[in-house]
């Protein structure tokens, strides 16, 4: 029998054995969560600042310019962000509402869609590997997946078509959306996703997925909890398992079931111990 090496462990094991495991909804974040970048020690997995750099990329030298302008700004504000996060003046989420507003002023006013589109096509394939490998061993227990975040939905929709070909469930996105016309903006029926968001984000797909009967939620923030409340007042106390990988808060880390530095250490994990085979939902003891 493989090694369980702590109490967290233990309980994650427990509840990804449990009846009914293969009717689990998987959501996870994906800036900073599930989304590693070009450069992390800098971007922070924060895909819009990717997204900025291959547009630069596709536009004429002036356009470029603006656009380089534009982002160069995005990273001396992210860094004075940055200094009053870890001073407590600003939660995590709304530094990241202020990062995404600005990138949406400054560097999509003049981006038509389907350059957009483009780029986050290109830009979908900078998922952590091991966080890939990670959803292919649970993907017999997998019902639906959710990418529920504060990232552009034309990126989100990117990555669950690629995600897609790891489990055969059903993935949907709930990001940031876009009208398809230029200059690009923020939907004004649809504003960055916050804690609340998140919460209700869940309850939709409940009611979307009416099998589920287990929700695994993977984030790195404090709006991610939200998520597992969201289940867990749905389905009961127990219904629910947060997972924090490199967890950017001390909420998150209080909060979180269990938490790991990276993809990798839940890899190990799920690699130590036989989870191939889920038990059906409604077999033995409820």
């Amino acid at each position: 029998m493989a090694k369980i090496e702590n109490q967290g462990e233990s309980r994650l094991l427990s509840f990804l054995k449990r009846n009914h495991s293969d009717s689990m909804l998987l959501a996870c974040d994906y800036d900073g969560t599930l989304y590693r970048g070009i450069f992390p020690p800098l971007g922070r997995g924060f895909s819009a600042a990717d997204l900025g750099i291959l547009l630069c990329l596709s536009r004429s030298p002036i356009q470029a310019l603006r656009i380089a302008a534009a982002m160069t700004r995005l990273m001396f504000l992210l860094v004075r962000l940055r200094y009053r996060y870890i001073r407590g003046r600003i939660s995590m989420s709304r530094m990241d509402s202020i990062l995404v507003h600005f990138f949406v002023r400054w560097v999509m006013r003049a981006v038509p869609a389907r350059d957009l589109d483009l780029a986050a096509g290109r830009i979908s394939g900078l998922t952590y590997p091991a966080a890939r490998k990670c959803i292919q061993l649970l993907a017999p227990r997998i019902h639906a997946a959710a990418i529920v975040s504060k990232a552009f939905e034309p990126v989100l929709s990117a990555v669950s078509r690629r995600l897609s070909a790891l489990i055969s469930g059903n993935w949907t996105t709930h990001g940031v959306r876009v009208i398809a016309h230029s200059p690009l903006e923020i939907d004004r029926n649809a504003s960055v996703l916050s804690r609340r968001d998140k919460y209700d984000r869940m309850q939709q797909l409940l009611d979307r997925f009416p099998r589920v009967r287990r929700v695994l939620v993977v984030g790195d923030t404090e709006d991610d909890i939200a998520m597992a409340e969201g289940a867990r007042d749905r389905l009961g106390g127990d219904a629910a398992f947060l997972i924090a990988v490199n967890a950017k808060d001390s909420v998150i880390r209080a909060a979180a079931d269990l938490n790991l530095r990276n993809w990798r250490r839940l890899q190990r994990i799920l690699d130590r111990h036989d989870l191939k085979r889920p038990q059906k939902s409604g077999s033995g003891p409820g």
